[in-house]
Formats: structure tokens, C-alpha cells, sequence
């Protein structure tokens, strides 16, 4: 708030966060309830949920998303690599899982690179993840999706772009792969973790998405292991009557912050209201 007040324009924070940016908005929202203006907080996350470790909401429309790139390939064969093989939508969807789990003991090699160069299940997951979160990318999905099937490297190579896109040489040359693991587990405060709970979280995350909740079960332990933690981390609740009130925006389709997210952390916030959306992404 020291930078708000810096900028001397009124002393009210205005803002739009999204995703992460969203957890953001609602904890400097639930500490300074008094010093909110315009609000916007787009592609919502569970705060409860994720500042304990337990994020299971996350993935309760990835699935969903996924089956709707699938429709839209057969309703938009022009644009999509996949609509070659004159399958259904569901014929198609069986088809990429029965891939994905292929990818997991024969892993695609597209060069000479051990690391960069190759495709395995957890890079094609990751790569998924991704275009379903950029629906710009489904195109080169499904192109990319197409090569691994028909085993054409060069149409397979484009699922690598979405999983490693072009690093900028001067901020981040990982592409803050690492800080984003920092931020994630070190946000926990020790006081949340609850580890006799992480068996459940384990086993909720696989039931609730066939796609993605292997992966983000990998990463529950790391929530207890992780060797630091935030300093002044807020263990405080996420309820509040803001000076002015939130809008939250959220959709239906969205991979990975689903829309009731948008609704969970508006009933903390007095007077806030939820906007729906309904396009993918």
C-alpha cells in the first residue's frame, strides 16, 4: 500500500488480477478492506483452498474444457489437425488418452536433446494444460496431437512450443519455471498444512480429473517439504466489505480456476458481484 499511497491519486488501490494475481487481489482486499477502489479479480482461485495446499478446485472443469476441444475440432474440421481422421468427438477423446497413457512407457523422441527433445506423458499433459488455457493454441495442439499419432517429428514438435515458448533473454531466462515452484509452495503457512489430510487430497484430485489430477497429486507432499516459507505470510480469513465492491469474473469452461471459485470468494466479499463468461480458457 506504501506504493498506492506513493502515487498520491486518491490513496485507494485500483487494480485487475487474474490467476495468481487473483489470490493477490483478495488478500490485500481482506487487509485492507478500506483502501479498495476499482477492483477486478478474473480467473478466480479458491483463497481457502489455496492457501492451505488442498487446491482441488482447480481441476473440477479441466476435464470438461478438454472434452470441449474436442467438439470444437469436429465442428471446425478447417482448423484442426484431428478432424483428418473422420472421428467423433468422443472416438477422438479416447483416442488421445489411449495416446497419453502410450506416452508413458514410449516416450516420442523428436531429436537428439534427452531433455528438450523429447515427449513423454507428463510433457504432453503440461502441453494440454496450456493450449486449454490459451484457446488460440488448440490449432497447434491438435496439429501437435496429430504428429505424435501419425508420427510425423515435425507436427509433433509444435507441442514442445507450448510447453517451452520463446524465453526472453533479459527477464527470467527459465521462464520463472523455478519461481513459480518457490511462490506456490512457500505461499503455504505451516500453521494450514495439514498432512493427515494430503491422502484425501491425493485421492480427490485423482477421482475429479482423469487429464490433470495425477499431476498436481505429484506436487501435494512438496507443500510440507519445501525448505522455506513467505515471510509475513497473512493467516487471516478472506471476508471483508471493501470500500468499493469486487467484480469477479469467471467461466464456465475454464481449465484450471472454474467458475464456482468466482462464486466462493465472492460470498466472503460484502457486496461483491460474479460476471460470467462463457468462452474456454
Amino acid at each position: 500500500m506504501r506504493i498506492v499511497d506513493a502515487l498520491n491519486e486518491g490513496g485507494l488501490l485500483n487494480t485487475w488480477g487474474f490467476s495468481y494475481g487473483s489470490a493477490l487481489g483478495m488478500t490485500v482486499a481482506a487487509m485492507f478492506p478500506n483502501r479498495m477502489g476499482r477492483v477486478v479479480l478474473d480467473g478466480v482461485v479458491n483463497p481457502l483452498d489455496y492457501f492451505s495446499g488442498r487446491d482441488v478446485s482447480l481441476v473440477t472443469a479441466t476435464d470438461m474444457s478438454f472434452d470441449g476441444f474436442f467438439t470444437g475440432c469436429v465442428a471446425n474440421p478447417e482448423n484442426c489437425a484431428l478432424a483428418q481422421l473422420t472421428l467423433n468427438a468422443q472416438q477422438l477423446s479416447e483416442m488421445v488418452y489411449n495416446l497419453i497413457y502410450h506416452l508413458k512407457f514410449t516416450p516420442f523422441v523428436t531429436g537428439p536433446d534427452a531433455v528438450t527433445d523429447i515427449i513423454d506423458y507428463t510433457v504432453l499433459k503440461k502441453a494440454i494444460q496450456a493450449a486449454l488455457s490459451t484457446p488460440t493454441a488448440w490449432p497447434i495442439l491438435a496439429s501437435g496431437l496429430h504428429g505424435l499419432l501419425a508420427n510425423n517429428i515435425a507436427e509433433a514438435r509444435k507441442l514442445l512450443t507450448l510447453t517451452n515458448p520463446p524465453q526472453s533473454p533479459t527477464i527470467f531466462p527459465d521462464n520463472g519455471k523455478e519461481a513459480t515452484s518457490g511462490i506456490l509452495f512457500s505461499d503455504v503457512p505451516p500453521e494450514r498444512i495439514n498432512t493427515t489430510a494430503f491422502p484425501l487430497v491425493v485421492e480427490e484430485l485423482y477421482t475429479t480429473s482423469r487429464l490433470q489430477g495425477d499431476l498436481y497429486a505429484a506436487l501435494v507432499p512438496l507443500y510440507r517439504d519445501w525448505p522455506f516459507k513467505a515471510k509475513g505470510a497473512y493467516l487471516g480469513d478472506f471476508r471483508a466489505k471493501t470500500k468499493n465492491p469486487i467484480l469477479f469474473v469467471g467461466g464456465a469452461l475454464d481449465p484450471i480456476t472454474p467458475l464456482p471459485n468466482a462464486y466462493n470468494a465472492s460470498a466472503g466479499f460484502e457486496g461483491s458481484v460474479v460476471l460470467e463468461h462463457g468462452g474456454y480458457g
